[in-house]
């Protein structure tokens, strides 16, 4: 079974690495409260890029792809969506949960969201209104939004034995402590056959002073993956 799936990078971890991420997993579990981090959520994640127009030499930031393109590209017909199976890591309040169940249509037995703190009705940012997901949807979704570290998510009881069409995860890769690790686990144990993930924000975290080098190597990993177990990635 997928959730037994052997998973070499995290089964061999070594002491000094298992106390890093419990030490990174106290921090994180107010720092929302504590406005350390400025992450909230939101409704539909994006990938956005500047866009230089050549003929007014002018500079633009413009959204290039996302999650409802995402939805879009694995299921294209719109009744069928509602079958996906949707996992967020990193989901912090809860908003997109919330945007897959009420725009998408997917029940929240087919949804699944992880953060490393309870940010429901939290004001993470100053002047920013908190977006209370319990407020909002319900005790219907209360299942569907797991407080856990997501470096020891094949430890979640409330995930074992569950598999999802679509894994994604918005600039939280940089807050885990085994990211590699993690990654592997995911893949392995979580994402059903024929599905996809979108993380966002992975760094390998070389000790360089460099960030191109750890660059270097996430491209070099994946250009091995792909050679070596035939997978389909894409860096950028």
């Amino acid at each position: 079974m997928a959730w037994e799936a052997a998973s070499p990078l995290i089964d061999d971890r070594p002491g000094e690495v298992l106390e890093e991420i419990k030490r990174k997993f106290v921090e994180q579990e107010s720092a929302g409260k504590d406005k350390k981090y400025g992450a909230v959520g939101d409704l539909d994640y994006e990938l956005s890029g500047y866009i230089w127009n050549a003929a007014t030499n002018l500079e633009r930031r413009s959204r290039i792809f996302g999650l409802s393109e995402l939805l879009t590209a694995f299921c294209p017909d719109a009744s069928s969506k509602e079958k996906l199976r949707v996992l967020d890591l990193g989901c912090g309040d809860g908003r997109c949960l919330w945007s897959l169940h009420s725009a998408h249509g997917l029940p929240w037995a087919n949804i699944a969201g992880v953060t490393a703190e309870d940010s429901r009705g939290v004001e993470v940012l100053s002047g920013e209104e908190p977006f209370d997901l319990r407020a909002t949807a319900g005790a219907d979704s209360n299942e569907s939004y797991i407080v856990w570290n997501i470096d020891d998510l094949h430890k979640c009881h409330a995930l074992e034995g569950r598999q999802f069409d679509v894994i994604v995860s918005w600039v939280t890769w940089i807050w885990v402590s085994d990211p590699m690790g993690s990654l592997e686990m995911i893949f392995d144990r979580f994402l059903a056959p024929g599905g996809v993930m979108m993380i966002g924000g992975v760094q390998v975290l070389t000790t360089g002073p460099d960030p191109l080098e750890d660059q270097r190597w996430l491209f070099a990993a994946s250009d091995w993956l792909v050679e070596q177990d035939g997978h389909q990635i894409s860096c950028f």
